[in-house]
């Protein structure tokens, strides 16, 4: 994400839970947690809200998709 604008840091909220805390390097308002749980079989990255991004094994897939909804121009396109 950092190649992308964005800082990524593993945040461990408990010894049982951690996330990753991506922010909008130039809108710092524009931030996202997002977590990894198990979504129809599959290990899948999660928004902050529980829905699911995509499954863990599309890295790039998940990255495109957390940085087109951290990015003002193209979330209100």
């Amino acid at each position: 994400m950092n190649d992308r604008g964005f800082k990524a840091e593993v945040v461990h909220a408990t010894t049982d839970y951690s996330y990753v805390r991506v922010v909008n390097e130039h809108v710092a308002q524009l931030a996202e947690d997002v977590s990894c749980s198990m979504w129809d079989g599959e290990l899948s990255y999660m928004w902050s809200w529980n829905a699911p991004i995509c499954p863990v094994r599309h890295l790039e897939r998940a990255a495109d998709r957390i940085s087109f909804v951290l990015t003002p121009e193209k979330a209100t396109g």
